[in-house]
C-alpha cells in the first residue's frame, strides 16, 4: 500500500485538495473528523478529561457535547498541550485507520499535524498546501468566525509553512483553485 500525507497550515487548503482527490475516486482519511468521531469514545474521553478538565464536555439541550472552542483555545496556545492531546488521540487514530486502509492500495491522510507529531516516515510522499497568508486569513475567519488577531494567533503557534513546504515531497498553492487542481492532477500522475 501506498500512503500519502497532505499537510498544511490551518486554511491552507488542505480538506478542499483532499475533497478534490476523493472526487478523482481516491481513498482519503480525515484524520481531524475522524478524532471528531472518535471523541465520545472511551477511554478517549476520559483521558482527555483527566488531561484538560471538566469543561472539555459540555450539555447542550440535554446532550453532552465535546467542548471544541474550549480545547482549541488552549492547544493552540500552548505548543506541549498540543502534543499532549496529539499523543491521546494516537492510539484510538491509530486503530481507526489500520481499519480504514485495509485492502487499499492507495491512500490520502489528510492532517495538519504530520511534522507537529513526528508522523513524517510513515508516509511515501507529503503533499503539503499553502495560499497566499492573506488569502488563509480571510478563509479561517470566514469560515470560523475568528479575529484577525485569534487567526495570527493560531497560525503563529504553527511550524512555519516554510518548514512544512520545504519538507515535502509536492507543494499545492491553493490560492487559485483551478490552478491548484491542475497541479493534484500532475501529482496523481506521478503517484
Amino acid at each position: 500500500m501506498k500512503l500519502i500525507g497532505v499537510t498544511g497550515g490551518i486554511g491552507s487548503g488542505k480538506s478542499t485538495i483532499c475533497r478534490y482527490i476523493e472526487s478523482l475516486g481516491h481513498d482519503v482519511y480525515y484524520s481531524d473528523d475522524a478524532a471528531k468521531n472518535l471523541v465520545y469514545t472511551s477511554p478517549l474521553k476520559e483521558d482527555l478529561i483527566a488531561e484538560f478538565g471538566e469543561e472539555t464536555f459540555i450539555t447542550r439541550d440535554d446532550v453532552c457535547v465535546y467542548n471544541r472552542q474550549y480545547i482549541a483555545d488552549i492547544v493552540f496556545n500552548d505548543k506541549d498541550k498540543l502534543k499532549k492531546i496529539s499523543s491521546i488521540f494516537k492510539g484510538p487514530l491509530e486503530t481507526h485507520f489500520n481499519e480504514f486502509k485495509k485492502d487499499k492500495s492507495l491512500v490520502f491522510y489528510e492532517s495538519a499535524i504530520i511534522f507537529e507529531i513526528g508522523i513524517v516516515d510513515r508516509f511515501d510522499k507529503i503533499i503539503c498546501t499553502d495560499a497566499d497568508a492573506n488569502e488563509i486569513i480571510e478563509r479561517i475567519k470566514s469560515r470560523d468566525g475568528f479575529t484577525e488577531e485569534q487567526v495570527k494567533l493560531r497560525l503563529d503557534n504553527q511550524l512555519s509553512p516554510e518548514y512544512k513546504l520545504d519538507n515535502s515531497d509536492y507543494t499545492v498553492d491553493t490560492t487559485n483553485l483551478n490552478e491548484a487542481y491542475m497541479v493534484v492532477d500532475a501529482i496523481l500522475e506521478q503517484l
